[in-house]
């Protein structure tokens, strides 16, 4: 194997890691091997490599908007929280005005 192929082997090994298309290292080598080598065997056509990058790249989409949805559900979550944080304050106000009113009385 050639310099040249070996870093593309690398470089698609770790942008699979980063993406959590695989759990380790070692995975990532391999899939990218398979991937730059071809070494799922020489009759797969491209059209099925194709086809298997295009499901990996549904597959992503899906996750980023499964985390986008998240993320929205988590900024609405703070935002209420945010609110109850207010409105305690507001009760923690009114109670020690009232406490000082009965001390006075």
């Amino acid at each position: 194997m050639d310099a040249e192929t070996a870093e593309k082997i690398n470089k698609l090994a770790h942008s699979l890691k980063s993406l959590h298309l695989v759990t380790t290292i070692e995975e990532a080598q391999s899939r990218a091997k398979e991937i730059i080598l071809g070494a799922k065997g020489e009759n797969e056509s491209v059209k099925d490599m194709l086809k298997e990058v295009g499901e990996v790249s549904e597959e992503i989409s899906k996750d980023i908007k499964d985390h986008n949805q998240e993320k929205k559900e988590l900024q609405s979550v703070q935002e209420e929280v945010s609110n109850v944080e207010e409105k305690v304050e507001d009760v923690n106000v009114i109670l020690d005005v009232a406490e000082e009113s009965q001390k006075q009385t």
